[in-house]
């Protein structure tokens, strides 16, 4: 007898309006520092005394694919001999 599948507890999610500039330089320091933008924001949490979990700050948690996964459709350039 299998056992019942217990779901996962959800994840609570928030959505609120920022200004658009602040948005574009939110996207170009997480672009810099090659993070997530939610990284950059519950990062910064903590000064002003909100408690994160360091297991919470995870960089980039993005799905990574496994090496030699992705297909390569576009043919490889011909090499030119050596004179």
């Amino acid at each position: 007898m299998a056992r019942p599948q217990i779901p996962a507890p959800k994840v609570p999610q928030t959505a609120f309006a920022i200004p658009h500039y602040v948005m574009i330089q939110l996207r170009a320091m997480a672009a810099r520092e090659r993070c997530s933008q939610r990284h950059l924001v519950l990062k910064a949490l903590p000064s002003i005394g909100i408690h994160v979990k360091p297991a919470d700050l995870i960089a980039d948690e993005r799905k990574q694919r496994c090496k030699g996964t992705r297909r390569h459709y576009a043919a490889k350039a011909p090499q030119k001999a050596a004179a």
